[in-house]
């Protein structure tokens, strides 16, 4: 019997439990041994957030002290990397990153194949000497995975010329599921139709939009009743609680904070619509949406905007609607439409939790991604 194939993993969003759920049905691939680094300690959102592992996991995993935490182009791991031998290196961080320098030599020494993620689906032209060190990336791995389309046309415009297969971000089935959580939504006093909102509260994300178009709504006398929750924190959640108490929401809308991952299914089952109103700007745009796929894991259609890949996974999922960026009474019509039909919520729903199922399990993925690492190393 001929041995597995060993697959180092490397990861800065594996520090949480949940983010290793790919790395796990991965491990579990007949002919497939996984090794995961991941850091000890990563800061989010401004504080440090311990790795955690996740139970019963199939792979081994190597939690490292890592300079300058959070810091995705900058970080890299300070204390020396696990005595391993791997035939792949997988390395989830961005081609431009110093982690990806450190794991491109780490692969060349030990004389095996790289594998790199590529999630930035704007191309943008790094200063020296992030841009030599994405060409570094490019030039040794064999296999490029990105997670977006726009990913993929970023790899090509700047000059990788090998193979490259998409695989999206996955979905955890046993993470987000089907359901109402009642009891959820009467600790936190949501009534009617419930529109939520799951993500950080920065600019890009459009969460000032979100409540101009629940201004509008508040307008319209002959709507069913309906209650809004947004769950997230950052620098704008200050300024967009303000903006609500202005707007005469404050007896409507619920601000919950930050939440861990893990945790947010039970907040997406208390919502009836999730709405996910990012804008482009000149240094960003959605890169995939996962809220939106985790929303109809759980059976709640989505209201999104055009930014980035954000309607493309809604119009192949066909579980929602889509509206301009930054239009605000647009947004509003699209939630008018589905506070008002019910059934228009469930068609939308079913139809994308099926799509959901079909393409974005973690199980498929895993077995689509374990699949391409084999052939390459072959």
């Amino acid at each position: 019997m001929s041995r597995p194939l060993s697959v180092l993993g490397v990861s800065h969003a594996c520090v949480i439990d949940l983010n290793q759920r790919l790395w796990d049905e991965l491990g579990r691939q007949p002919g497939l041994h996984v090794d995961l680094v991941a850091p000890r300690s990563w800061r989010i959102e401004g504080r440090p957030q311990p790795f955690k592992s996740l139970l019963a996991a199939s792979f081994r995993s190597f939690p490292l002290p890592v300079v300058f935490s959070g810091q995705l182009m900058l970080h890299f791991y300070r204390s020396r990397l696990p005595p391993l031998d791997p035939d792949l290196v997988l390395t989830d961080e961005e081609p431009a990153s110093l982690c990806s320098l450190q794991m491109a030599l780490f692969a060349r020494a030990r004389y095996a194949r790289l594998a790199i993620v590529e999630t930035e689906n704007l191309v943008k032209h790094y200063p020296l000497p992030f841009r030599a060190i994405e060409q570094v990336a490019y030039r040794q791995a064999a296999v490029a995975v990105p997670n977006n389309p726009g990913a993929a046309h970023v790899l090509r415009a700047k000059g990788f010329a090998k193979r490259i297969e998409l695989v999206p971000f996955s979905v955890d089935l046993e993470a987000f599921e089907p359901g109402a959580n009642a009891g959820l939504r009467g600790q936190l006093s949501l009534a009617g139709v419930v529109l939520g909102y799951v993500g950080r509260l920065v600019p890009q994300k459009g969460v000032d939009v979100f409540i101009d178009a629940l201004s509008q709504l508040a307008g319209q006398r002959r709507l069913p009743a309906w209650t809004a929750l947004i769950v997230g924190d950052g620098p704008e959640r200050s300024r967009l609680e303000e903006q609500a108490r202005l707007a005469g929401l404050s007896h409507r809308v619920r601000f919950v904070g930050s939440v861990p991952h893990a945790a947010a299914g039970r907040y997406l089952q208390a919502v009836d619509v999730l709405v996910l109103p990012s804008r482009t700007t000149p240094r960003w745009k959605e890169q995939f949406g996962r809220v939106i796929t985790e929303a109809l894991a759980c059976g709640k259609p989505v209201v999104g905007s055009d930014s980035g890949n954000i309607p493309v996974l809604i119009a192949e999922t066909g579980g929602g609607l889509t509206f301009p960026e930054g239009d605000a009474a647009a947004l509003a019509d699209c939630a008018a439409q589905l506070i008002a039909d019910a059934g228009l919520r469930h068609d939308l729903a079913a139809a994308g939790r099926e799509l959901v199922l079909q393409r974005y399990d973690v199980r498929r993925q895993a077995a689509r991604l374990a699949a391409v690492l084999r052939e390459v190393a072959a």
